[in-house]
Parts: C-alpha cells; sequence; structure tokens
C-alpha cells in the first residue's frame, strides 16, 4: 500500500473530477486498485471528490457512478499523479512516461499465463 498526506492533500486541492465544485474530500476508489473489502486502497488511486459526487460513489457504486459522469477513473487518477509528480517534485514529462512504461509492462506481464 502507498499511503502519501502530500498527495491527499494535493487531491483536496483539486476541483471535483466529476463537477468542478472547489471543495473536495480525496475519494480512493476500489474498483480495478489494489483496495478491497475492508482495505483502503493506495493513495495514488483517490480522486478528487465533492461532498455531494462523494456520496453518489459510495449510493450508486463506482461503475454505475462512473457511467452517469461518463468519466474513466483510472486515466483520470493517472493525470492527477503525473500533474503531482510534475509540480511537487519536479519530474519530468520523460520520466513519467517512463514510469508509466514500466508499469504498463508489470501489468502486462501479470496478466500472461505460463502456458
Amino acid at each position: 500500500m502507498i499511503r502519501s498526506e502530500e498527495y491527499l492533500e494535493f487531491i483536496r486541492s483539486r476541483p471535483c473530477a466529476t463537477c468542478t465544485r472547489r471543495e473536495t474530500v480525496a475519494h480512493h476508489w476500489r474498483t480495478g486498485t489494489d483496495g478491497g473489502t475492508g482495505l483502503k486502497p493506495s493513495d495514488c488511486y483517490a480522486l478528487p471528490l465533492c461532498d455531494r459526487c462523494h456520496r453518489e460513489a459510495h449510493q450508486y457504486g463506482e461503475r454505475t457512478f462512473a457511467a452517469q459522469h461518463r468519466f474513466e477513473p483510472l486515466e483520470r487518477m493517472t493525470v492527477y499523479l503525473a500533474e503531482f509528480l510534475m509540480a511537487r517534485k519536479g519530474w519530468t514529462a520523460r520520466e513519467i512516461k517512463a514510469l508509466a512504461e514500466a508499469v504498463l509492462a508489470t501489468k502486462t506481464t501479470e496478466g500472461e499465463s505460463d502456458e
């Protein structure tokens, strides 16, 4: 699990991912991440949501919520993480691209069978 209060502060400083209201909380997205029942996902899977949208995400479920608002949460999370790394950590676009390629390569390798 990755925990970073600095990153969560950054997420909470962003407008709501769906309605652009300014006051937000960091919603830890569970669907398709490393979270599970009783286990909060890593902070890199957080999205800024206003109180209303945060309640909707829990009330209707994350997949329904994302479909209703027509957005791809994992793509948004990638953009927020890239913005954070560039703005707060001084990473370059090249470094972020290399990290993304490494992560994608790992996901591809994990999905392959040994047949």
